[in-house]
């Protein structure tokens, strides 16, 4: 019954990869290929023809798990189950706005995967989230400038914590509370002055006079409370700006 439904997997975990395919094929279901990361990912769906994705958000390549399935979305249709480590709630945000067919925690059982995938393809959990959009009006000295209705916000530099991407938006974390900008994180970067903001990941921008602390084994940033990641590639630059800040 399920020998039809061609699924592929986006995992950059070996083994864990390895474990989900069996656990599809002993359900019934046909695993087109596993791709480590975005890139790979990329090809095999213009190579092959996929009636669903399980994909890890926090994958290797140019994209993540959740940047990837918006990608998809721009040429194909397909319904993408997202699997994570994590719980953490800032992660399901951004994921839920990409209106996924399901969401897993690893590891997950087999009746778990099973009954997620049935009602992905009937379209049952697909995760509707509609923000109030907002509109960066500009950006001036020291303070942007963003419109919420018919009210305008200035949003000092000094008040950022961290922003965060999301799709084609941004979310402004500050300490006069969340803004979201229809405004993708790399011109947002463009206009905050460099000697306080770094990219920590490639979907997180840091005001390093934020930093509350660095977790150099588990790579991440404490800032206002709250663990921003910080990817191998970034982590140098992030503490040489540290050095330079006086």
């Amino acid at each position: 019954m399920s020998a039809q439904i061609n699924i592929l997997i986006v995992e950059d975990e070996p083994l864990y990869s390895s474990k989900l395919e069996m656990q599809l094929e002993q359900t019934g279901y046909q695993v087109v290929g596993c791709a480590e990361n975005s890139d790979t990912a990329l090809s095999m769906i213009r190579l092959h023809r996929v009636d669903l994705i399980v994909m890890d958000i926090h994958i290797q390549g140019s994209y993540d798990g959740i940047e990837l399935s918006e990608q998809i979305q721009n040429f194909k249709n397909i319904p993408v189950i997202y699997l994570t480590s994590l719980e953490d709630e800032m992660t399901f945000n951004r994921a839920a706005r990409t209106q996924p067919a399901g969401f897993l925690l690893k590891p997950c059982t087999d009746i778990q995967l099973h009954r997620t995938i049935q009602l992905a393809l009937k379209g049952g959990t697909s995760l509707k989230i509609d923000p109030e959009e907002q509109e960066l009006v500009q950006a001036k000295s020291d303070d942007l400038f963003i419109q919420k209705n018919q009210t305008i916000h200035r949003v000092p530099f000094h008040s950022i914590f961290f922003l965060e991407a999301d799709g084609r938006y941004c979310r402004i974390h500050s300490n006069l509370g969340l803004f979201l900008v229809r405004k993708p994180l790399k011109e947002l970067l463009e206009i905050l002055p460099d000697r306080y903001f770094a990219q920590s990941h490639r979907s997180f921008v840091i005001n390093l006079s934020k930093i509350e602390k660095i977790n150099l084994e588990d790579d991440v940033i404490l800032i206002n409370g709250k663990s921003v990641p910080v990817s191998k590639r970034e982590k140098e630059q992030v503490l040489e700006r540290l050095r330079l800040i006086k």
